[in-house]
């Protein structure tokens, strides 16, 4: 998912969980991870 190789490693009904590999400024590859807070469509 993205630019940065990631993957979705958990769903839920109320957040995504993705993990990902980006380089630092030195130019390694290091791992970062970040959750996606989701919302429920009003209406439906």
């Amino acid at each position: 998912m993205g630019q940065n190789f990631g993957v979705i490693t958990k769903i839920s009904e109320s957040e995504m969980n993705l993990r990902e590999l980006v380089q630092d400024p030195a130019g390694d590859w290091v791992e970062r991870t970040s959750t996606l807070l989701l919302q429920a469509k009003e209406g439906k």
